[in-house]
């Protein structure tokens, strides 16, 4: 099994790849089910439509079902760029403009939630895995070691 950071493929994502994976192989849900103790066709229906999301326990079980390969759910990475000349955020093909001429530490972490949200497609406010990678670029523009540093909660961000 993959070391690949599995909890952050949005439940739609993963549920588009299992679908494409079944169609690909010319099985249906019925077939699959037969071979799962723990799905049954109603079940793997609802992880195909992204109607459920599915707990890690499970998720090798379910790629070894559908034979998909674990590094393929984890999209590509993309580099994560803070300008502060332009105050903007930028990635995977996404811009966000950064709050006034100087923004705090506070706003450029707001403007890459808002960043984040949006690229997962995720409500607001929900919790959300950040990439280690991403935090460090955040505090190199915010001036201070988020690697080795704390969240305000007294937490080390994931």
């Amino acid at each position: 099994m993959t070391n690949a950071p599995l909890t952050i493929v949005p439940t739609w994502r993963l549920g588009s790849l299992l679908h494409d994976a079944r169609v690909a192989d010319g099985k249906s849900l019925d077939e699959l089910a037969q071979s799962s103790d723990r799905f049954d066709a109603s079940g793997l229906a609802d992880l195909e439509a992204g109607a459920r999301p599915l707990r890690d326990d499970d998720l090798e079980h379910v790629v070894a079902l559908y034979g998909v390969d674990p590094d393929g759910l984890v999209p590509g990475r993309s580099d994560l760029v803070v300008d502060l000349d332009h105050n903007r955020l930028a990635t995977a093909g996404h811009t966000e403009p950064l709050a006034g001429s100087a923004p705090t530490a506070d706003e450029v972490l707001a403007s890459y939630l808002s960043l984040v949200y949006t690229l997962r497609s995720t409500t607001p406010g929900t919790r959300v895995p950040l990439r280690d990678a991403d935090l460090d670029v955040l505090a190199r523009a915010a001036g201070s070691n988020c690697s080795t540093g704390s969240t305000r909660s007294g937490r080390r961000p994931r």
